[in-house]
């Protein structure tokens, strides 16, 4: 069995061009029993909009869109309340439980009155449920008869009674998407809590995640005809664990002294998620405050959990020098077989501190943690924000309950972005305004051109809090205005959209905002450094710019304010995306340290400048992190490398050198139809070792990827590249980067044409689109395939094929076909190329010089007809004359093509190539490269 979970924290918040980009994203490394291609998006019962990504391999990807919870990135408000945590269970032969429960929804479907299946997203996306609509069945309390349930089910809102589904006690309705949030309303209730308590406190400022009890007369919701569940889990006999989480004793880690005590709200910080198999998630456990701080100098929460081990996880929110910080807590391993006792120190954690001199600022940090037991259940766990400019690091606490069997990984990931807008005063005071929250954001004419503002200089007007008073004291027509807030009048973290109406009648340009207020700090204004403009408490739009920055900035603005006339100046380099990612990784086999602090410097770090390729897609990252031996870490940190509008980015990441550690990076980009590719780079860090790798963008080969042997365990990721199963043959293979290891586009092939024996076209049978293949003969034959890609670049084999019987896949290898009940057949006899060419990170080489391309061919089989001849030719006007290169033969099968390029003037700027290469059973292929790569 593997088990992964996942919080997908959402807190932060761009323009509305990326307001479908994840905060988190979770993807399991096992496949799946049920296959789901392609992305499909599902609403739950709660309203929250997931999405859900399946590969041709079966493996799954979840990404969490919005609502009621969760909001990661809207433009149209602040990011959602709670965390939403998804837990994906694998057992062998089944198909995957990929649940997304809500807060709301936790405790009634851990006491099994709700079915967990309606927060299946495996299970609704490959049925088709949540997509328009959701079959939920109702079971009443207490009601005998068919007419009465069938009464009931019509009286419900937000939904229509399934004509025949009444019995007695029971019947069925349908919930429309759109709906579902307005029906969960109706058939749950708030949960009342003591608002004197932490507890009430926590979830007064989220009503929306607060857990909820069934209506009245309710005895419990299913999908689609299912009975109710078994007995509640509360019948389990249970221990008392006790977890005290014990805040910083150092008054330097509060702002305004002793005013703010640590944050604890069901919104910003879930301390501890209790995890095991048979205690469900666990997320609603009672809490205490202890202590003379208005905000709890210890939180104590008590869960009640059958026996069995535990891994703790979770973080601690606390504020430094106005910016706000995260403490994580990972405890792997923790028995309980009696009631016990935990002490978490925040004091104990590790600051760690990334900041670079760069023009950049912290967008987002991400702690994903893999405990293995000895059982083989894996436990995923992922801390994901996106801090929007309001930390320079985080802090780590070391493990107290260290485990002696399985493994334990970590990875530690830190965005860095740069800034989308800054403002500068004529005094050189630098307001780091880089992550506005509004859709119309200073500087950004992607949706109002009229609002765009660059190289504007503006004049800046204190207009108090935003009373009409305030405003008729003052001229800010055509002006920036400076708000404050009233700490007595203030009671939610926002900017009530009356004030921003008042400052758009009175001509302002745009309002910056203030944040600093003690009642604001010490409520629950977690992203208090990005105000949304409200409106009876709910989030909405304005035309008029709205930008928050650092309170320190501000502070110091307005004394500048108080000694003479202030002008900024406002610029804005659209959305720049980000610049910088540093990824740390930790890996124990058979035993964890007491400590597992690790020093970090950019001295020991990898550097790794990537260069985007191609168009940006989604903006996606997902990727894997192997730890030898052979356990994979699912990463799942999806973020924005490049928006659509700058393609070919570079981005820098620092890479740590923990040992063995192995990267999948992929950059997703998903077209419906037929052609359907994911575009990835991939890279694998063989050893611990500090250098500087590039990825280039030059021209691409066609072929599998080929994985060294000398790694060790690698999952059977590489697709059978041109398989015949049977007689079909599917035209899927990978579009590679020329660099070993490095592969992108993942699909099917465009623009392939076969030809049979007798020269007669081979049809492409799309009757299955998720699988289009060729029908060929039974018989064996020649065949011709050729494909011509964007760029003038051209391919042709020919080759030898008949009928393939059974799975006669090579080792680590595997094909569509086994995900659709088939034996996956065998590579067909293709010669691939790739080449290598001596040029920098910008895709050059010096011209006037002798250049040495190494070529190599192969098949993906290894026992495939060995290499008979290579024949490179080289040209230098795009292909209209032509001059052979030298081939030099290498022992471990690749060749040298050695030639001279002419003076740059004598040129087209850059290098053609076109190599020949046959087997010795007569395979052969030609494949032209025009523009390979430039000169300089």
């Amino acid at each position: 069995m593997a088990a992964a979970i996942l919080g997908l924290a959402a807190t932060g918040t761009v323009t509305a061009a990326a307001a479908e980009q994840p905060s988190g994203a979770l993807t399991l490394d096992e496949p799946n029993a049920a296959v789901l291609m392609g992305d499909r998006t599902v609403t739950l019962l709660t309203g929250e909009r997931m999405t859900v990504s399946g590969d041709p391999s079966g493996r799954l990807s979840v990404t969490a869109l919005g609502g009621p919870t969760v909001d990661p990135l809207s433009a149209d408000g602040p990011a959602g309340a709670s965390d939403l945590q998804v837990t994906g269970i694998e057992a062998p032969g089944r198909p995957m439980v990929l649940s997304a429960v809500p807060p709301s929804a936790t405790a009634l479907v851990d006491s099994g009155v709700v079915d967990r299946r309606l927060f299946d997203l495996n299970a609704l996306a490959t049925s088709g449920f949540g997509v328009t609509s959701t079959p939920v069945t109702v079971h009443f309390a207490g009601v005998a008869t068919a007419a009465d349930s069938q009464r009931l089910a019509e009286a419900l809102p937000a939904s229509s009674y399934v004509s025949g589904t009444a019995t007695s006690g029971r019947a069925t309705v349908s919930v429309p998407v759109g709906e579902s949030e307005s029906f969960w309303d109706a058939v749950t209730t708030p949960r009342t809590f003591d608002p004197a308590t932490p507890e009430g406190q926590a979830w007064a400022h989220n009503r929306d995640g607060a857990p909820r009890d069934l209506a009245e007369g309710l005895a419990g919701l299913t999908l689609d005809g299912s009975p109710l569940a078994v007995a509640p889990t509360s019948t389990v006999p249970t221990y008392t664990l006790t977890v005290r989480l014990h805040a910083s004793a150092d008054p330097g880690r509060w702002v305004h002294g002793e005013q703010l005590g640590v944050f604890f709200t069901g919104t910003a910080a879930p301390l501890i998620g209790v995890t095991g198999p048979k205690a469900g998630t666990l997320t609603n456990p009672s809490i205490t405050c202890l202590g003379d701080r208005p905000q709890c100098a210890t939180v104590v929460m008590t869960y009640a959990v059958p026996v069995g081990v535990y891994y703790l996880n979770g973080h601690f929110l606390d504020y430094r020098d106005t910016t706000a910080h995260t403490t994580y807590f990972h405890e792997p391993e923790l028995a309980v077989n009696s009631d016990r006792v935990i002490d978490l120190h925040m004091d104990d954690g590790m600051w760690i501190d990334p900041r670079t001199p760069r023009p950049s600022d912290p967008m987002g940090y991400g702690i994903d943690s893999m405990r293995t037991l000895p059982n083989g259940l894996r436990i995923y766990n992922i801390s994901t924000a996106n801090e929007d400019n309001s930390s320079s690091g985080h802090y780590l606490a070391p493990t107290k309950q260290p485990a002696r069997t399985g493994a334990f990984n970590m990875q530690l990931t830190s965005e860095w972005h740069e800034p989308y807008v800054t403002l500068t005063t004529d005094r050189g005071l630098n307001l780091r305004a880089a992550y506005p929250n509004r859709r119309h954001v200073l500087g950004v004419a992607d949706y109002r051109p009229e609002l765009s503002l660059r190289n504007t200089d503006l004049e800046v007007v204190d207009v108090g809090t935003g009373t009409p008073a305030d405003f008729a004291d003052v001229d800010v027509n055509g002006k920036l205005a400076v708000l404050g807030f009233d700490p007595d009048q203030q009671i939610a973290c926002g900017v009530e959209k009356q004030v921003m109406d008042r400052a758009s009648a009175a001509g302002a340009v745009a309002v910056l905002v203030d944040p600093r207020s003690d009642r604001t700090l010490v409520d629950a204004c977690n992203i208090y450094w990005s105000m949304p403009i409200l409106e009876d408490g709910q989030p909405v739009d304005s035309d008029l710019p709205l930008i928050s920055v650092m309170p320190d900035e501000v502070r110091q603005l307005r004394e500048q304010l108080t000694e003479r006339q202030v002008t900024v100046r406002v610029d804005s380099p659209g959305r720049a995306g980000m610049s910088y990612m540093y990824e740390l990784g930790q890996h124990f086999s058979g035993g964890i340290p007491a400590s597992i602090d690790q020093t970090v410097s950019e001295r020991r770090l990898a550097t790794r400048n990537t260069s985007l390729h191609g168009p940006a897609g989604k903006g996606n990252v997902l990727g894997l992190h192997a730890f030898s031996p052979g356990f994979n870490l699912s990463v799942n940190w999806a973020m924005e490398l490049a928006p659509s509008q700058t393609p070919g980015r570079s981005v820098t990441e620092y890479v740590s050198t923990s040992p063995d550690v192995r990267w999948h990076r992929m950059w997703t980009r998903y077209d419906t139809g037929v052609a359907q590719f994911w575009e990835r780079s991939m890279e694998i860090v063989r050893t611990p070792e500090t250098r500087t790798e590039r990825w280039f963008n030059p021209s691409q080969s066609v072929g599998p990827v080929a994985v060294p042997d000398d790694l060790g365990s690698w999952p059977d990721w590489v697709y059978c590249s041109f398989c015949r199963n049977g007689d079909a043959l599917s035209p899927v293979t990978y579009i590679n980067h020329p660099e070993p290891n490095h592969e992108s586009s993942m699909g099917y092939l465009p623009d392939t044409v076969l030809t049979d024996g007798n020269g007669q076209p081979v049809p492409l049978n799309t009757d299955d689109p998720r699988l289009p293949v060729y029908q060929l003969a039974a018989e064996e034959q020649r065949y011709t395939l050729e494909s011509t890609m964007p760029g003038g670049h051209w391919f042709q084999w020919r080759f030898t094929s008949g009928h393939v019987a059974g799975n006669q896949l090579p080792p680590g290898t595997m094909c569509l076909e086994d995900y659709s009940g088939r034996d996956c057949g065998a590579p067909q006899p293709l010669i691939y190329l790739r080449y290598a060419a001596p040029v920098d990170a910008g895709n050059t080489a010096a011209a006037g010089t002798r250049h040495t391309v190494t070529v190599t061919p192969y098949h993906q089989a290894a026992d495939g007809p060995a290499i008979r001849e290579v024949a490179t030719q080289v040209s230098f006007d795009g292909g209209t004359t032509w001059a052979d290169a030298r081939m030099r033969s290498h022992r471990d099968g690749t060749r040298s093509a050695i030639f001279t390029v002419p003076a740059l003037a004598d040129t087209d700027g850059h290098v053609t190539l076109r190599t020949t290469a046959t087997d010795e059973a007569g395979n052969s292929t030609t494949q032209l490269r025009t523009h390979a790569y430039a000169l300089r």
